[in-house]
């Protein structure tokens, strides 16, 4: 049975902004260089937050797809819970040992309230994903409370990464349960476009950071591959997503957790790179990487999702993967010139879209 279509609501944009904030914060927290170099730990701690961040924000979002009929109720712990995240997003900084209590605390009390309105919706309206849901949701809450117990920090950090594990990814075990119930597939996607342009917008914030250093070409082209990533989006978004389709949405919730995260890490790289914190050899596999992660991201996203005339196959990632192998030579040749190399990445991502419009998405396919 078809669902109908529901509009994403002023609560729900409020709600967004408030984590494309948070996110934007907890970037700018951890993203500190020292003598050069992002340490290892502090990038496994960022990619954890950010995963703390997207699966609330997820299961919020999907709450809403699914259950949200717009009771008073349900508004007021979508209040409490933007409370949480902002107070969530001050206590980060550099040492999160120092604050773990605090982020805790608060993320156990982020999971176990939307499993609180889970439990309330289905009471009203029973739906037979509620219980798997419900569940995850608790169990990962509880891993989160249990975590603060330990005084050891790596003891601890592993009881919370495993409760945070369990509830990004468990629901990948009842993806038959899940496609059996359709989504509401336009309005999840367009909830995760929206996210994307405020994660789009954060990056432009990184471009500002940088004229306070110096204003040049250099900006220039920065911002100019934050405009041609953001294109790239919404030509696949617009032209190539079948937003019609009756599906669980499975690939689109999780295949964004790697797509916002490499928007958000190649901006912050290349912001460190142009003012000279980040070491270039560093910069020049970061950047590669988050590029590759975006590239291809979108491009399961696509495939998943794919209109009839959309041509997205093999050949197609082939052409992302090869390109991309050329793209990191040309880039570790020219990472000791900063214009050089954001205008090669101008080009390379000028030359992407082009292949999209052209062959990937083009009518005539």
């Amino acid at each position: 049975m078809q669902q109908t279509e529901k509009p994403v609501s002023m609560p729900e944009l409020f709600y967004d902004l408030i984590f494309a904030y948070a996110i934007g914060r907890m970037t700018q927290t951890l993203a500190m260089p020292t003598h050069g170099v992002i340490s290892w730990l502090n990038l496994g701690e960022f990619l954890m937050m950010f995963l703390v961040f997207w699966t609330v924000w997820t299961y919020q979002t999907v709450f809403a797809n699914r259950f949200f009929t717009g009771q008073f109720w349900s508004q007021l712990f979508m209040a409490a819970d933007m409370f949480l995240v902002t107070y969530l997003s001050t206590a980060l900084n550099v040492d999160f040992a120092a604050t773990k209590v605090a982020f805790q605390l608060s993320t156990a009390l982020l999971l176990l309230s939307v499993a609180i309105q889970y439990a309330i919706a289905a009471k009203a309206t029973p739906n037979p994903l509620s219980r798997p849901l419900i569940t995850i949701l608790s169990l990962s809450g509880g891993f989160a409370l249990i975590s603060l117990l330990p005084s050891n920090y790596a003891v601890s950090f592993g009881i919370f990464f495993t409760g945070i594990i369990i509830a990004a990814f468990s629901p990948l075990l009842f993806a038959n349960r899940f496609a059996a119930l359709p989504t509401d597939f336009p309005h999840l996607t367009e909830r995760y476009s929206l996210l994307t342009l405020l994660i789009f917008g954060e990056a432009v914030i990184a471009i500002a950071e940088t004229l306070h250093h110096e204003f040049g070409i250099a900006q220039f082209f920065f911002f100019a591959i934050i405009v041609l990533l953001f294109v790239m989006y919404i030509l696949v978004y617009e032209r190539g997503i079948d937003r019609h389709r009756q599906t669980a949405g499975l690939v689109t919730i999780h295949i964004h957790y790697p797509l916002l995260i490499s928007i958000l890490a190649l901006a912050t790289f290349i912001r460190l790179y142009l003012s000279h914190e980040l070491n270039p050899q560093w910069y020049w596999l970061g950047s590669v990487l988050a590029l590759a992660g975006f590239l291809f991201s979108l491009a399961i996203y696509l495939h998943a999702y794919r209109r009839p005339q959309v041509d997205i196959g093999f050949k197609r990632f082939f052409y992302f993967g090869f390109t991309i192998l050329l793209f990191a030579v040309y880039s570790f040749v020219t990472m000791g010139i900063p214009l050089l190399n954001l205008l090669g990445l101008t080009a390379y991502l000028i030359a992407n879209n082009l292949y999209y419009w052209q062959f990937i998405l083009s009518e005539r396919n």
